[in-house]
């Protein structure tokens, strides 16, 4: 897996994933901090439906250079949350897989189209947040739990919950942005006793349950969680 930077770079057969999240989300935690954080903050104001217009636009136009860069390349897409323009691929002949958050049950208004699109076309497929893991290797070749409470996560998610461990020294509490590496994250899952399987509210609700929840228990954490849909999907193996 590697990150792209221009159309040019991608060449081998495989798949290629593509957000429509506007690029400005990327400038977040890095040297753009700022520009990212005005520019989402835009967003929320009276020039959203335009500002979403022509990002909407620039999207497109580069979509359609990236379906002949790979044309004859076996290379398919993976569009997260394309499904409403499942039409412009077909127009352009893009192979692709339409993807976006996998919901345990039927969401809220706002995600039912696409909860409702996933169960009726064959091109749509939802993506679970955890990878199937045998239980025989939980908490195995692990080394020592040092760590009694962690969260690695947005720094948003239940701030008095953060607020209660993080000026513990023994707890590692790190909100983000900024990001860590990936090492870095996965060294502190293995290192936990406890980490704590945070979600926004809109996900609790839209029946959304994330990644660290399953990262926790492979790692062989207890993982105390909000989000009463887990239980569901990790087989009441938490709290």
């Amino acid at each position: 897996m590697k990150k792209i930077h221009n159309l040019q770079e991608i060449k081998e057969p495989g798949f290629v994933m593509i957000s429509n999240h506007p690029f400005y989300h990327g400038f977040i935690g890095k040297k753009l901090d700022l520009l990212g954080r005005a520019m989402i903050r835009i967003e929320r104001t009276g020039f959203k439906n335009f500002l979403a217009s022509l990002i909407k636009k620039s999207q497109l136009k580069t979509i359609e250079k990236l379906g002949r860069q790979i044309n004859n390349k076996n290379i398919i897409l993976l569009a997260w949350f394309w499904h409403g323009d499942d039409e412009f691929f077909k127009l352009h002949h893009i192979p692709v897989i339409l993807t976006g958050e996998y919901h345990s049950g039927e969401p809220t208004p706002s995600h039912k189209a696409w909860y409702d699109y996933y169960h009726s076309h064959e091109s749509a497929l939802p993506i679970k947040f955890a990878a199937d893991i045998n239980p025989a290797s939980v908490g195995t070749s692990l080394p020592n739990k040092d760590i009694p409470v962690s969260f690695v996560d947005n720094q948003t998610y239940k701030p008095d919950w953060q607020r209660e461990y993080k000026n513990n020294p023994t707890c590692l509490i790190i909100g983000t942005p900024p990001y860590i590496s990936e090492a870095d994250r996965v060294d502190i899952y293995r290192r936990s006793k406890i980490n704590l399987g945070l979600h926004s509210e809109e996900n609790i609700i839209n029946l959304v349950v994330v990644e660290r929840v399953f990262e926790a228990i492979a790692y062989g954490a207890i993982c105390l969680t909000d989000n009463p849909s887990a239980l569901k999907e990790t087989g009441e193996m938490l709290f």
